[in-house]
């Protein structure tokens, strides 16, 4: 449970800080707590997606699955990767700089 509160506060911090432009109304507080549980749902998921497929599975099958291996510490570079691209792409795509 602390982990997961340092984890809270970090991200917290982290988001304040980079975002230059976050809301400074009521209004737009509400809006982004309005929109903050669907889309952590939904990376939710897709996390769990990505690591429940077969795909993923088969890299450590039984016991296995459990421990690290470099093939699941690979496939999960990898799609992070391509999730950081995709919203770098999205990015650029809504001209943000």
């Amino acid at each position: 449970m602390q982990l997961m509160t340092l984890f809270i506060a970090a991200a917290i911090v982290l988001v304040l800080a980079i975002l230059p432009n976050y809301p400074d109304t009521l209004s737009g507080w509400l809006g982004v707590l309005v929109l903050a549980l669907p889309i952590v749902v939904a990376v939710e998921w897709c996390g769990h997606w990505f690591w429940k497929n077969p795909l993923a599975i088969s890299l450590a099958p039984g016991e296995e699955a459990r421990r690290v291996s470099p093939a699941r510490l690979a496939y999960g570079l990898v799609v992070m990767l391509l999730a950081c691209g995709m919203a770098w792409g999205m990015a650029l795509l809504l001209g943000m700089k």
